[in-house]
């Protein structure tokens, strides 16, 4: 085989292994396009997960295409510690009425900088 001749070869050889990565990466993308079109037709086609509490009612999601992986987020536990509240026991939280949507995180208590800590982000809302 002579120069010219390898050189084909190799051209042939990285030009196949660029389609085949170009062809795995398609293939990839197809699949979880298919996975999350899957998970959205499951979710919409089912009512949303309801509980009910002495609260009330709460209303959440489903967090996987399994029926029985549901989430409830934001659930008060306790009234918040405000004024004569501060520095006491907790109190149940307040009743509601209706159905509360529990399908989004509350807001997070503020925190200090701490390297281990990821910054997860608060607003006044979660202040005391």
């Amino acid at each position: 085989m002579n120069e010219r001749e390898c050189r084909e070869c190799w051209l042939v050889q990285r030009r196949l292994r660029w389609e085949f990565l170009i062809l795995w990466f398609a293939a990839r993308i197809l699949v979880f396009a298919f996975i999350d079109l899957g998970d959205a037709f499951a979710s919409a086609t089912s009512p949303a997960p309801t509980v009910m509490l002495e609260a009330g009612v709460l209303e959440g999601m489903y967090f996987s295409s399994q029926e029985n992986e549901v989430a409830f987020l934001g659930v008060p536990y306790a009234e918040p510690p405000v004024g004569d509240l501060r520095w006491k026991p907790p109190r149940p939280a307040n009743k509601w009425t209706g159905t509360r949507q529990a399908s989004r995180f509350g807001p997070t208590a503020p925190q200090l900088p701490a390297s281990w800590l990821p910054y997860l982000g608060w607003n006044e809302l979660s202040l005391p």
